[in-house]
């Protein structure tokens, strides 16, 4: 009974918990993934300073709710969108489309790519979360162009070889990474492009092997070396950037320290 209460305990302070218990596919991944590509501890790490643009950026617009990204990863993504060679972002998996609002002011065009209200409710998703999918999206015309589709079976022809930032974020089965991570590949405009997968870890420091074992099987194995875990986000980042990459202990020791200035403002919503 005594331990009962400690799981139960540990579930309510941390509701990730309760994914690790329902996903037991996690211990079969970190298995394979040690076996087949010998890394015990995941990816070897990058400073979020590495990518560093504008040091200035403030994040923004952000809910604080579950199911979104951290702070960090906007950051990361809005950093990496203020290079100059990158001018077409594109992304798996829309949501309330924080990411794609974070990134759109820097890009001349930010495609993303999300299932269609009507094939959500045929899937039997909560009428709430449908009615929150792409809240964020201007309603006029704008550089954001939004794309309906299940990504599984969606051609990205179209977009081959034309994407400078891709940021994989849609259903985090399997199966479904590695075909998204397959489609980002080959959307890469050139040596320089740059590929972003959110949800590597359930936090910061613990990782979700499943997503990093479909990663490993998808990119090509002589590619591994340019994919890093990027420190204080729950991101992987594909990049030909040479970066001077290491593994913490864990715990994590802190190399670096934030300063977060927050400022909220009442969401209107359309009538």
């Amino acid at each position: 009974m005594k331990r009962l209460f400690l799981i139960l305990k540990t579930i309510i302070s941390n509701p990730k918990t309760l994914l690790r218990v329902l996903n037991p596919n996690d211990d079969e991944a970190k298995e394979t993934v040690i076996k087949k590509y010998n890394l015990p501890n995941g990816l070897p790490i990058v400073l979020l300073q590495d990518f560093i643009t504008n040091p200035e950026h403030q994040v923004s617009p952000y809910f604080f709710l579950e199911g979104g990204s951290l702070p960090t990863d906007l950051f990361l993504l809005a950093q990496l969108a203020q290079r100059p060679e990158v001018k077409t972002y594109f992304e798996i998996g829309t949501w309330r489309g924080e990411s794609v609002m974070n990134v759109a002011p820097f890009v001349d065009k930010a495609f993303t790519m999300n299932l269609s209200n009507e094939e959500l409710q045929r899937r039997g998703a909560n009428p709430e979360y449908i009615r929150q999918s792409g809240m964020l999206l201007p309603k006029e015309q704008s550089k954001i162009i939004q794309l309906y589709g299940d990504s599984l079976h969606f051609d990205f022809s179209e977009w081959s070889r034309k994407c400078d930032l891709i940021f994989v974020d849609g259903d985090h089965h399997y199966s479904n990474v590695v075909s998204d991570s397959t489609n980002a590949l080959a959307m890469r405009r050139d040596e320089n492009s740059i590929i972003v997968w959110h949800d590597y870890g359930y936090s910061p420091e613990e990782i979700r092997w499943e997503i990093l074992q479909a990663i490993l099987d998808a990119v090509p194995a002589n590619e591994h070396k340019h994919l890093y875990h990027v420190a204080n986000t729950k991101c992987v980042i594909y990049t030909k950037k040479q970066l001077n990459a290491k593994y913490h202990p864990r715990p994590t020791k802190p190399e670096s320290v934030f300063e977060i200035g927050l400022k909220i403002k009442k969401l209107h919503y359309d009538k």
